[in-house]
Formats: structure tokens, C-alpha cells, sequence
């Protein structure tokens, strides 16, 4: 799953450019670091 979304962002890499990539970096490490905070309670 998470190899397709990354393999999805780089095709609309294409489209939208930079700025939607560096989104999507901010996005991944917001979502880890929910999952991270949720396994350790």
C-alpha cells in the first residue's frame, strides 16, 4: 500500500510538481508519527 502511494505520488509528480511532492513528504511523516504515538499507549 504504501509502495503505491509513493509510486502514485511520483507519476503526479509530473502534474502538480514540487510542491505537491513536498506535501505529501509532510503528510507520510505526520501519518508515522500518529501510528508510531498510537503503538506506544
Amino acid at each position: 500500500m504504501i509502495l503505491h502511494h509513493r509510486d502514485s505520488a511520483a507519476y503526479l509528480h509530473y502534474f502538480l510538481g514540487y510542491s505537491y511532492l513536498d506535501l505529501l513528504v509532510v503528510v507520510d511523516i505526520w501519518a508515522i508519527n500518529i501510528i508510531r504515538s498510537v503503538k506506544g499507549k
